[in-house]
């Protein structure tokens, strides 16, 4: 459940809904995408932090191509950025994972 709060609060903030209407966002949002985790993981900074994170990127952002990603990078989609109508990309690399679980 805190997945979904997460990024209901993102959606009430930046869209002005309610919160009812941003819950209900925000379980469309995740019901729809079937590849979604909660991820903890360490920043460049040192700090750790845990986002809700679709695997499928590719959904929110058109590839456009560029260099390759380096070995062990993982790109995914930032639900709560994406809620918030922010750029959803954030990249990390795969060591840097505390812990994962599908939702």
């Amino acid at each position: 459940m805190s997945a979904i709060n997460r990024i209901a609060h993102a959606a009430k903030v930046a869209r002005g809904l309610t919160w009812g209407d941003a819950l209900r966002y925000a379980h469309k949002m995740v019901k729809n995408s079937n590849e979604v985790q909660l991820i903890t993981f360490v920043k460049k900074s040192g700090k750790q932090t845990t986002r809700v994170v679709s695997l499928k990127w590719t959904d929110f952002v058109t590839p456009v191509g560029g260099p390759r990603r380096p070995k062990g990078m993982r790109i995914v989609a930032d639900l709560a950025k994406a809620a918030a109508m922010d750029y959803p990309i954030i990249s990390f690399y795969a060591d840097m994972v505390v812990s994962t679980s599908r939702l």
